[in-house]
């Protein structure tokens, strides 16, 4: 179990996040937000999440020939997917 003040940064961050999601969608049309989603082309979506994972990892090998051999491609994608 985590200790109490690792515990109260944990909850702060939770209690931030969810308040800056309900400022967020404060005034959003839920209604409006699922049409649009209705009417999404999903295909497109596929094709730019795919880009997207392929660009991270092409730059996660550009880190690989900067960082000293025994570094691990993987490694360094899971890195710059957290950002």
């Amino acid at each position: 179990m985590p200790s109490r003040g690792r515990l109260a940064k944990i909850l702060l961050g939770v209690a931030v996040s969810a308040a800056l999601l309900v400022y967020l969608f404060w005034n959003v049309d839920m209604h409006e937000v699922a049409a649009r989603l209705a009417n999404t082309r999903w295909s497109f979506l596929a094709v730019s999440v795919v880009l997207n994972l392929a660009s991270i990892w092409v730059r996660a090998w550009r880190w690989y020939y900067l960082f000293p051999p025994g570094s691990q491609p993987s490694h360094l994608f899971n890195a710059l997917m957290i950002g």
